[in-house]
């Protein structure tokens, strides 16, 4: 039987490690410590740059659907979108300046978790919107005179919200709250493949589409003779930054919860 004390060996013989049969393994959590700071500063920047922004991008976007715009429906879909997902943002920069440490309810936790993951989710879709729509616009110009329709943009911003809303139902049956709040470290196997099929729907099947469409829109405006080159490359610095704006959405959002 080993105990607890350290057993004395020769100077010539190799050190042996004693072991003790009443020990419990340490438990390995992340460094919650290290950037709390710059995470704070992070969230609080964006709440100050994202709420102005996004209250002006409403009321313009309002402007463009009352003039009929079937771009402005996801446009405006999307800035409301965003406003709901900002407003999660100080419970969340609270839940980190205090270490992680959830002061409120489980429900809480599930409710905020609900309404961010819907908000995030439905801002990925309507982008894929505003993507499809601009590819029938320019790849099917002819073809879509008429069937383009602001009443039927409504109804896909509807559906879309109504889908991930049903789908992320199972948040508030999950094992969440009390310190933590959907941390990947205390995610039961629930979370965790509810986590991959959110991965899968929510980020790879959408980069498809944004890659199709994005590609399909600059080879047809490449093989057009109509634009100019100045306008060309205008059209792909467009596409370039909606991939990249896309990118660094997904990389914030699952910088904290995934």
């Amino acid at each position: 039987k080993t105990t607890g004390r350290t057993l004395k060996t020769p100077p010539d013989t190799p050190l042996t490690v004693s072991l003790t049969t009443n020990s419990t393994p340490a438990r390995c959590e992340p460094p919650y410590e290290e950037g709390r700071l710059s995470l704070v500063l992070l969230y609080s920047a964006v709440l100050v740059v994202g709420v102005p922004a996004n209250l002006l991008t409403v009321y313009l976007t309002w402007l463009q659907v009352r003039m009929r715009n079937v771009l402005g429906v996801y446009l405006w879909s999307l800035s409301l979108c965003d406003l709901g997902y900002l407003g999660t943002l100080p419970l969340w920069a609270h839940y980190v300046s205090a270490g992680h440490r959830w002061p409120w309810s489980a429900a809480a936790c599930k409710l905020t978790g609900y309404v961010f993951f819907n908000n995030m989710y439905v801002s990925i879709f309507l982008l894929c919107c505003i993507s499809c729509d601009r590819y029938v616009a320019v790849v099917y110009s002819v073809e879509s005179r008429g069937l383009r329709r602001q009443r039927s943009a409504f109804l896909i911003a509807f559906a879309i919200v109504l889908l991930v809303a049903v789908g992320h139902v199972p948040v508030f049956t999950m094992r969440e709250g009390g310190r933590r709040c959907f941390e990947p470290s205390q995610s039961s196997a629930t979370v965790t493949a509810f986590n991959y099929a959110r991965f899968t729907v929510g980020f790879l099947v959408p980069l498809l589409v944004l890659v199709a469409t994005n590609r399909g829109i600059l080879a047809n405006v490449q093989r057009s003779t109509g634009l100019r080159r100045e306008q060309k490359e205008r059209v792909l610095t467009s596409i370039g930054s909606k991939c990249h704006f896309f990118h660094l959405l997904r990389l914030f959002n699952y910088s904290h919860v995934t």
